[in-house]
């Protein structure tokens, strides 16, 4: 099979995606599941039981906190993309090929995670719009995770 050099995905003989293809979306798959284990981490340490979701799910993780579950849709950014920010597709979900809103009682907690420092910060689910964009010193606020997790929590209650 010839190689094409437009954005045709590659095929192999049996019309399967090339395994340079495969290994770019294994890639990408532990890419984001180690932005939910990175969310996971930053709850557990401020004192939540955490448990990951069942795929195809609109949320990642349940945390329990107190009396409180809450489901927790985690989003990931590599580095900063556009002017220096972080762009987090947050108000919409990819299900069986689809894209769709996440619905108000889908989504209690956003985890936004910047994976090239290492750092989340909690949103509340009510708060997010379409997407969201942050700034590399907005994570960079020392215990941003706790102070946001706890920002969330008292508007909760």
């Amino acid at each position: 099979m010839a190689l094409r050099d437009d954005a045709t995905p590659q095929m192999d003989l049996f019309g399967l995606p090339s395994a340079a293809q495969a290994r770019q979306k294994m890639l990408s798959r532990k890419f984001y599941r180690a932005g939910e284990y990175l969310a996971a981490i930053e709850l557990t340490l401020n004192g939540a039981d955490v448990s990951f979701a069942s795929e195809g799910l609109p949320y990642d993780l349940i945390a329990e906190i107190g009396s409180q579950f809450l489901k927790v849709q985690v989003k990931t950014a590599s580095s900063p993309s556009y002017r220096g920010q972080y762009v987090f597709a947050s108000g919409v979900m990819y299900a069986h090929g689809h894209k769709r809103r996440y619905r108000p009682e889908e989504v209690d907690l956003f985890a936004f995670v910047a994976m090239d420092m290492r750092r989340c910060i909690f949103i509340a689910g009510t708060e997010i719009k379409l997407g969201l964009r942050l700034r590399p010193e907005s994570f960079r606020v020392p215990d941003v995770a706790q102070l946001s997790l706890s920002r969330f929590l008292r508007k909760s209650r």
